[in-house]
């Protein structure tokens, strides 16, 4: 824009919305002339904004261009209307669909969208270059006149000292922040106020940068380039900017309010092409920013998986004590008081010996005590358990309750079911609890779950009828959802206007579903209600045929006895259709009904099915579980997703679990889940995808055959599971967003018996994924080389780790004790014995006697690391200690008698007074005797109750030194070598090292502010360092072939 100021230029910049505005109204347009009358309000308004839109944009840039009598106006409008096209997203939408995998295999999004932005902005930098020369060439010489940028002799004096390098740096920096800062504010669902609104301010601030008062304050702005408030045309210039700036504030605010995303969405999912652009950045992430306008399907699929999303929590049950099942029982409850519309949850307790011959257990029957407790209503007078549905099964018996919470619109509720095992019908042991409640979902439930009338995830339009009584927005064919109740809106369902058999009630599946049952309630605070109806459903031949049986006859379905009993009805023979009519044939007083359809989709029987595996002791809150489950929803490829778990209990053994915890998320979780797919979703609070849970059921459901698998298979269920989804191609995420609590061991063989389980399953689980990798047989896109290198790199510092320990624990005793013989290396022979004998103790003895073993060893080394951490601060501190004393002298020595005095002098010349004390102290004896003196001798007049006890400690180390001094001046009676880079260390490396972890922790802790106290239990955690990486290995190792769980 050569002959444009560049206030003006600024505000002109919104012509490049004009193209995909034009685009968006010819849409609506389009679909206006599609849509029946009903929908014509609301299509007719998005029409006028749209006119509206392009009118503002042509008109005025068509008034600016006709008052504009200066050069360049057309070149001007060509440049905004390429730039408009070229940035329109249906263009952007194009280019990512044509590099797209195709539909045989997975789709790979983003390596798409990466692909097409190199190639574009390859594109863009070739052109560039390329395109002045073109135009000179074919005589266009004048409009290239301006492109000062492509003179060859330019490049010549741009160095880094030219005035335009500060604009520059400014330009591209500051783009490049606003991308990340827009991309964020996106992903944290601040569209309006972190988006939608800087991008318009920042067209206002720069155009009113410009304008002559400010833009004279300005030392990096051109004088010639302020906007002057002078000149026929500034009316008209003045005009058209504030039209563009309307323009740009109501198509802003318009296409990112119909922007909706979720939490931590992806890059992927928020633009269509990455990158950013240093040129008008507004306008190009305003076009890039996906929405429903430009990507409405997308969004549609989203909220209708949404409202269509059926979770299963599946909860595995032993012998849990009664507080830590009412800490389930009240977490299931807030997820029932909180599941209002949306996504549908009902829970599954599947208990292990759970009933024998029909009768519940003494466990079962304290989880039913504890539920008049946790899950009655409070408005409820009658005892849940008087609630109980009961059904004898091939397992034992299930116990069914629906719960309900609230009233009117606020009425919550969810399926409740406890599944008792009879352990000799059915195997027992946690991993065939979840085989059982894997199989029950696949196999069962997915077939008969709700299809989306009461979710609204079949939309009101879908829902038709005949003729209604009242008025249709009262009593229509959307008020006919199950649970729906009396409200401003309308009545508690649908009601026919005559009563006759040829009513009905037609619901559009919206695609081939196979239809499997039906839910039906009456009509809610009425004496209204069907009690038979017919169902109809439409063939291949596009023909309405009705539901038959054997006979061809066709059935009629019991129905309802009251308004509010849901009755279900399941089909003998599922029907693959689109529509589904019900067919009054009796009712009570009125035609009025409310229905749900069963089935699932034809083309994906799992789709929107997920299971949440919790443990039986487990702390969660419904924010929590929606989280998992909104990263499931952004992205198919992830088969599972695992949360932040936190350690319940007292004592120091939860103390160092809290800290270990802590570091296996901070770093390990998180580094897995960056680098490549988390190896472990544990089944105490874990989202599964049930078509990757289909995947891997047939393997994981494989009886123990080899010793190995007993490893994998028995002793760590929940990481092989993992392991084996990795292996199928699917991802694994952890996110710190959703969070829980379960009670972790208090007493030390609890807790060893829990490790002697976790330690040898997984390092066999590494070694699986390490194995199937070199043998190809890991397929995971994931699964990169850097990240089996991590994993190589865990497995080695797993192994060395025993041996890092025993250094460390020889390196505290060599500060505490001294050496032994002059090294360490006696040290650590003495140290390796030591383990050794327990090795053996636990091969010979029974584990009762290796527990008492390990908690003395335990204790022993406790303390000793306790002086060595001591030691090792004050060791510290004395590097800094302006008190503390240092000779500095230069060997070799000359003992003489005569020069005793005046060389201590010398070495501690800058102590003063002391130096003087000292020295006449230690002259009293000449080199020959010093040498031979002990430390009491010269030391000891300083003690006692008139003593000087800071002479005395000043005597020590001095005489500590000064004894090194003449040991150096005897054995090195030559010029000593160069000092080694551990000599020139400012501290011992022992002391380096704990120092550096303490900084590493003391960090990531910041990042995790509301942990950060979580970093005073890393006391007891450096304390038991030998017992969790020597003594609880080596009792693993040897008690590998125990079968038993060790803990509840």
């Amino acid at each position: 824009m050569p002959s444009v100021t560049p206030a003006l230029s600024v505000v002109l910049s919104n012509g490049i919305l004009f193209v995909p505005i034009v685009s968006h109204t010819a849409q609506n347009i389009t679909v206006l002339w599609k849509q029946k009358k009903k929908r014509h309000c609301r299509r007719i308004s998005r029409l006028v904004t749209c006119v509206f839109c392009v009118l503002a944009c042509g008109g005025l840039v068509g008034v600016w261009c006709y008052f504009r009598k200066q050069k360049y106006v057309e070149e001007t409008v060509v440049s905004l209307l390429l730039l408009s096209t070229a940035w329109a997203p249906k263009l952007q939408e194009y280019q990512t669909e044509c590099l797209r995998a195709s539909k045989s295999s997975k789709p790979d999004h983003d390596n798409s969208r990466w692909k097409v932005g190199i190639l574009n902005n390859l594109v863009k930098l070739v052109s560039a270059l390329v395109i002045p020369d073109l135009l000179t060439y074919v005589g266009l010489t004048d409009m290239c006149s301006t492109w000062v940028w492509i003179k060859p002799n330019l490049y010549a004096h741009f160095t880094i000292d030219h005035p335009a390098m500060v604009s520059f740096i400014v330009n591209v920096t500051a783009s490049f922040a606003g991308y990340i800062l827009a991309w964020t504010a996106c992903a944290l669902r601040m569209g309006f106020f972190g988006f939608a609104l800087p991008a318009f301010l920042s067209t206002v601030v720069t155009g009113i940068i410009f304008v002559k008062p400010i833009c004279s304050t300005m030392n990096f702005i051109h004088p010639d380039t302020c906007l002057m408030f002078e000149g026929e045309d500034f009316a008209w210039d003045v005009g058209v900017g504030l039209g563009l700036l309307l323009v740009q504030f109501f198509t802003t605010t318009w296409f990112v309010m119909r922007s909706p995303t979720i939490v931590m969405e992806r890059e992927a999912q928020l633009f269509w092409l990455p990158g950013y652009n240093s040129v008008f950045p507004a306008q190009w992430m305003l076009l890039s920013r996906k929405n429903r306008n430009t990507k409405g399907e997308d969004f549609t699929t989203r909220k209708k998986t949404k409202q269509n999303t059926h979770v299963y929590i599946c909860t595995t049950m032993y012998h849990e004590a009664e507080y830590e099942m009412e800490q389930l029982l009240t977490s299931l409850r807030g997820v029932a008081e909180s599941q209002v519309g949306e996504r549908t949850f009902e829970s599954h307790i599947f208990f292990d010996g759970g009933c024998k011959q029909g009768q519940p257990s003494q466990w079962a029957l304290q989880l039913l005590s504890l539920m008049d407790h946790t899950l009655k209503d409070g408005n409820s007078k009658e005892s849940i358990i008087s609630q109980c549905t009961k059904y004898e099964t091939p397992y034992g018996l299930q116990l069914h309750w629906d719960l309900h919470y609230g009233n009117g619109e606020t009425e919550s509720g969810m399926s409740f079911n406890i599944h008792l095992k009879d352990n000799t019908l059915v195997k027992n042991k946690k991993r065939w609890s979840q085989v059982m409640y894997m199989s029950y979902v696949l196999d069962y439930a997915v077939y008969f779950s709700p299809i989306g009338v009461e979710s609204k995830a079949i939309p009101d339009t879908d829902m038709k009828t005949n003729p209604v009584l009242g008025q249709d927005s009262f009593n229509g064919p959307h008020r006919a959802r199950l649970h729906m109740k009396r409200d401003a809106n309308g009545g508690g369902g649908w009601t026919a206007e005559e009563f006759n058999d040829y009513q009905y009630l037609q619901i559009d599946l919206g695609e081939e579903m196979v239809f499997t049952g039906v839910i039906t309630q009456g009509k809610a605070g009425t004496n209204e209600w069907v009690t038979k109806y017919r169902l109809l459903y439409i063939d291949d031949g596009e023909q309405w045929q009705y539901y038959r049986d054997n006979s061809g006859q066709p059935v009629e379905f019991a129905g309802n006895r009251d308004a509010d009993t849901p009755v279900r009805q399941l089909l003998d023979k599922p029907i693959t259709t689109r529509f589904v009519r019900f067919n009054p044939v009796q009712w009570a007083n009125r035609i009025s009904m409310r229905v749900e359809v069963l089935g699932y989709s034809a083309a994906d029987k799992d789709r929107d099915k997920f299971m949440l595996a919790t443990d039986a002791d487990v702390k969660f809150s419904p924010q929590s579980a929606k989280a998992l489950l909104d990263i499931m929803t952004r992205d198919p490829n992830v088969g599972a997703v695992c949360a932040r778990t936190h350690p319940l209990g007292s004592g120091p053994l939860v103390w160092y679990q809290m800290f270990d915890y802590a570091v296996g998320h901070w770093f390990q979780k998180v580094a897995n889940s960056v680098l490549g797919t988390v190896l472990c979703c544990p089944g105490c609070f874990s989202v599964y995808r049930a078509k990757a849970v289909r995947d891997a059921l047939p393997t994981y459901a494989t009886k123990v055959t080899k010793a190995e698998e007993f490893l994998t298979k028995d002793m760590g269920e929940d990481r092989w599971f993992c392991t084996l989804l990795v292996e199928k191609g699917w991802r694994l995420e952890y996110t710190a967003v959703s969070e829980d609590s379960t009670y972790c061991p208090e007493e030390f063989d609890e807790f060893f018996n829990q490790r002697r389980r976790w330690i040898p399953s997984t390092v066999a689980n590494q070694l699986e994924l390490l194995r199937k990798w070199a043998n190809g047989q890991m397929i995971n896109d994931y699964i990169s080389r850097l990240f089996i290198l991590y994993q190589g790199f865990l497995l080695f510092s797993t192994m060395i780790g025993p041996s890092t320990v025993i250094l460390i624990i020889a390196a505290g005793l060599e500060l505490v004790v001294g050496n032994i013989g002059g090294s360490i290396i006696p040290t650590v022979v003495i140290l390796f014995l030591v383990f050794v004998a327990y090795a053996l103790l636990c091969v010979y003895t029974t584990q009762e006697t290796q527990l008492k073993w390990a908690k003395i060893l335990t204790m022993l080394f406790g303390v000793q690391l306790v002086f060595f951490n001591v030691h090792s601060c004050l060791e510290c501190l004395s590097s800094y200690c302006d008190d503390c004393k240092m000779l500095d002298c230069t060997p070799p020595l000359d003992w003489t008698p005569g020069n005793v005095t005046t060389w201590i002098s010398e070495c501690i010349s800058d102590l003063g007074t002391f130096a003087t004390n000292i020295s006449k102290h230690f002259g009293r004896y000449d080199g020959f005797q010093l040498s031979l003196a002990t430390k009491n001798e010269m030391c000891d007049e300083f003690d006692g109750p008139n003593g000087n006890h800071q002479m005395e400690r000043d005597c020590v180390i001095i005489y500590t030194q000064f004894q090194d001094k003449i040991q150096n001046a005897e054995n090195a009676p030559t010029p000593s070598a160069p000092p080694t880079i551990l000599q020139q260390l400012p501290l011992p490396i022992s002391v380096i090292y704990f120092l550096g972890l303490a900084v590493l922790y003391v960090i990531t802790a910041l990042l995790h502010p509301s942990e950060f106290m979580t970093l005073v239990y890393g006391f007891v955690y450096l304390l038991s360092l030998p017992s969790g990486y020597i003594l609880l290995i080596i009792y693993s190792v040897c008690n590998m072939t125990d079968r038993s769980w060790g803990s509840a």
